[in-house]
């Protein structure tokens, strides 16, 4: 008997679509009446007015292009902000000349200086590696998953966390928790399914499954730490704090503690790090509002823009 051969069908075509914060989602993307779809290998499919995509593009190279475009290229900021952009999304060797840029355009600009020479030793790093060498450990294995026994959360808050806090974690806390800086919370600047994994993993190991409000990774955006001046937020109104926050109570709603969790003990049960602050509500897709006041803020917290104002602020 013969019998025909079923069709095969071809894969769908793998986009980038680039947000109006600049963070990119990967994935199959239609286009919809008001704005687009994209249905994600990790994550399931999301919905996107036209208002909030700025391009659907087929490589980060493409994406830098308008990255670029809207970027002020003669503002030395706006050159490194350039180039973080294009190493949290792989493009080494254009975050170097980015970087290499903003040093040229103003005298004595540390930052950028330092970054650029973290940059050139990674390059130099997997250029050896490429060669099967052995190079020094400097800054081995940046953005390497470690294989955990995942830890469980609510799948639904998933694109939540990859379109609002991925971002927040990117900015706020990334630039010192990295294994190079030796850090038992590491953090991975790729946005790609791996990336946003592993960050998903390395924030619920501080999360108090019982009472997620008194979560560590909470407790610790508002207190200064690791040799930090200021905590990562000055208070809980802050709007990215306020959807961390969120995005925590949520992630362990209706979810069985996993055996090993245990109440939070690392910080003092004597430091009360919410004295004396208000409250705010954030619109959300999931779950109920969490408090009384509504919150609205003149400028978008989740621009890249306004999260460099607040951490390194132009002196």
């Amino acid at each position: 008997m013969i019998v025909a051969a079923l069709p095969i069908e071809a894969a769908p075509k793998t986009q980038y679509l680039l947000l109006d914060n600049e963070n990119m989602l990967i994935g199959a993307v239609e286009q919809i009446p008001g704005g687009y779809r994209i249905h994600q290998a990790v994550g399931g499919s999301l919905e996107l007015p036209t208002k909030k995509v700025l391009g659907v593009v087929d490589s980060p190279a493409e994406a830098l292009a308008i990255v670029r475009k809207r970027a002020n290229l003669d503002d030395a900021d706006e050159r490194l902000r350039v180039a973080r952009w294009c190493f949290q999304h792989e493009l080494l060797p254009e975050a170097i000349v980015e970087a290499r840029q903003a040093v040229s355009m103003r005298a004595s600009f540390v930052l950028a200086e330092r970054y650029l020479a973290y940059l050139q030793k990674l390059a130099e790093y997997q250029a050896s590696a490429a060669k099967n060498t052995h190079p020094a450990p400097l800054t081995p294995d940046l953005d390497t998953v470690v294989e955990l026994k995942p830890l469980p959360y609510n799948p639904e808050t998933f694109a939540y966390f990859s379109r609002y806090i991925q971002g927040i974690l990117n900015n706020s806390c990334a630039t010192c928790h990295t294994k190079e800086k030796q850090s038992s919370f590491v953090l991975s600047r790729r946005n790609g399914p791996d990336g946003l994994n592993q960050n998903i993993q390395e924030v619920m190991k501080i999360v108090d499954y019982r009472q997620p409000a008194k979560s560590k990774i909470l407790k610790m955006a508002l207190l200064p730490h690791g040799g930090a001046a200021k905590p990562a937020f000055q208070n809980n109104t802050h709007p990215a704090y306020q959807r961390l926050q969120l995005w925590v109570e949520a992630a362990v709603e209706g979810v069985a503690p996993p055996k090993e969790a245990v109440p939070d003990k690392t910080v003092p049960a004597t430091t009360d790090v919410f004295a004396g602050q208000g409250t705010a509500t954030l619109k959300t897709g999931f779950g109920a509002e969490r408090s009384n006041e509504k919150l609205t803020p003149k400028v978008d917290p989740f621009d890249p823009n306004e999260f460099n104002k607040l951490l390194e602020p132009k002196k």
